[in-house]
């Protein structure tokens, strides 16, 4: 993933473990949401660079009901998650921790929001969206695939060896 090592040698994700919660919770306070607005709003916080999978906030909402710091309702045939009392007090106690998350969303969003990145991440936006949905029926078939994930791959190593160097 593209967070990968862009502060030194970070984890795979734009948040330590158990960041996930804290942003979800922070939310939640600012009002109630249903799943995808959750995953929407964490995008837009996360820079646009990072977009949580389904896969990724629904086991945190459910840990979070569980724990009893969100409870889950219908509204207009949607579920919708809304912070309880309990998840209010939870975050007060945990401020700290919160504020070290957002400092980090913040520190990483900046690292790749630096303005000679933009031209750079468009193009490899414009190439993807190109391969994907202009070319890929018309000029990538089978037989060429395998050079560009070649391409593709080998891009990302020298990125990698760029920002970590050796420990690779």
């Amino acid at each position: 993933m593209f967070w990968h090592g862009l502060a030194g040698k970070v984890s795979e994700r734009p948040f330590e473990r158990g960041g996930l919660k804290y942003l979800i919770l922070d939310l939640l306070a600012e009002r109630p949401r249903h799943g995808y607005d959750i995953i929407r709003a964490l995008g837009d916080r996360l820079g646009g660079f990072y977009l949580p999978s389904p896969g990724a906030v629904y086991p945190v909402l459910q840990a979070l009901e569980a724990a009893g710091y969100i409870a889950l309702r219908r509204e207009n045939g949607r579920k919708v998650y809304a912070l309880t009392d309990a998840g209010r007090h939870f975050l007060e106690a945990h401020q700290e921790e919160i504020a070290a998350v957002r400092d980090r969303v913040r520190a990483l969003c900046a690292a790749v929001s630096r303005p000679e990145l933009r031209p750079v991440l468009g193009q490899l936006r414009d190439i993807a969206h190109y391969l994907v949905w202009q070319n890929f029926k018309k000029n990538l078939g089978p037989e060429k695939l395998p050079e560009v994930e070649a391409v593709l791959a080998d891009a990302y190593r020298q990125i990698r060896f760029i920002v970590e160097g050796d420990g690779l």
